[in-house]
């Protein structure tokens, strides 16, 4: 907007970017992820997704700065200094952003034997509504599940999985019958990883802690345990 001449041009055409991001704006506002999220999550997830992509922009106009007073001071190592700068944040970024991950997808071999198991054995009835608890496996479980003719309770995002402790029985109860869960599936890997009370709480509700809920185990095999829940919600 400083640097050109032609600034109604680059206003209309930056209009018209704007009026094409609309139906995604559009879709995010709809989804049921953002409707079970709370304020601080939406605030939190809007900044820390925005910070690390903003970097594409910022990181090179703040070259073309460095250039442009380079030119002034009479600098001669501007363009190897950008490459080094660039070539560093790629490294000092790698961890926070988590970057190692889509490096880790060219020999990644992801392990889906363990739903696979579920979805072949008795336990699994398609067109029920499944709650997985499932350890990172970058969503292939799900995936499977949802092939073979089963349902979720939630979408992908981990904001609308509800990945937490629950505080007491009344508190679950109050999420399954919410979400019209039939099945969870709760698998070792889960457990290992997220460390919540989830699995306790299946097994409190086996014993009839709560009387909105009555669950019973149907199913176990290497590394997972199948409950089905009978909702009695208002």
């Amino acid at each position: 907007w400083w640097y050109t001449s032609r600034r109604a041009r680059l206003l209309r055409w930056y209009l018209l970017s704007l009026l094409i991001s609309v139906p995604s704006a559009v879709l995010v506002l709809v989804s049921p992820v953002f409707g079970s999220s709370s304020n601080r999550d939406r605030i939190v997830n809007f900044f820390s997704t925005l910070a690390p992509r903003i970097l594409v922009v910022v990181i090179p106009v703040a070259f073309l700065l460095m250039q442009r007073r380079g030119r002034i001071l009479g600098w001669v190592s501007v363009a190897p200094l950008a490459l080094v700068i660039s070539l560093g944040a790629n490294v000092a970024l790698a961890a926070p952003l988590k970057s190692y991950l889509g490096w880790r997808t060219f020999e990644r071999r992801e392990d889906g034997a363990s739903m696979q198991r579920f979805v072949d054995s008795p336990a699994f009835v398609p067109a029920r509504n499944y709650r997985i608890l499932r350890g990172s496996d970058s969503r292939l479980g799900l995936y499977i599940l949802l092939r073979a003719g089963g349902r979720l309770d939630s979408e992908f995002f981990p904001e609308s999985q509800a990945i937490h402790s629950f505080g007491t029985t009344g508190e679950y109860a109050t999420l399954l019958c919410q979400r019209r869960v039939d099945v969870v599936v709760d698998f070792a890997t889960y457990d290992d990883t997220r460390h919540t009370n989830e699995h306790q709480r299946l097994h409190q509700m086996v014993s009839g802690a709560d009387h909105r809920i009555t669950a019973r185990i149907v199913g176990h095999g290497a590394g997972y345990e199948a409950f089905s829940i009978a909702r009695h919600c208002s």
